[in-house]
């Protein structure tokens, strides 16, 4: 029998970040969707909070598959150009800009973003 468990290091990990303000949730492995590569209620979440004006274009114009639509879109967006243009960049769906980087966040383009930081 092995003195040393991964998984014991893994839940030390895990027990840590929840403890720093990392998001967690025990078994939250279930929500990850294979396909996308993603944990579509966590994206989708984000974006909504953080975009709330590129959101409501969403669901105006896809219903109730905007977020199916944005997460394909990403998927498809991550496949072509790449994590790090995402990142940096954003992509579009159908003409709404989509944001993931902080910096992108905190500058002139989105003052509501900034104010809800103050």
């Amino acid at each position: 029998m092995s003195l040393h468990k991964e998984i014991k290091f893994e839940d030390e990990i895990c027990e840590h970040l929840a403890a720093h303000g990392w998001l967690y949730v025990e078994n939250d492995a279930a929500d990850y969707d294979r396909q996308l590569a993603l944990f579509p209620a966590d994206v989708l979440a984000w974006v909504q909070e953080t975009q709330p004006d590129a959101w409501e274009a969403l669901t105006k114009n896809h219903g109730d598959a905007a977020g199916q639509t944005l997460l394909n879109r990403l998927r498809y967006s991550l496949n072509q150009i790449g994590t790090l243009h995402v990142l940096r960049q954003g992509f579009d769906v159908l003409g709404v800009r989509i944001r993931f980087g902080d910096c992108c966040l905190g500058s002139k383009r989105d003052r509501r973003s900034t104010e809800r930081s103050d």
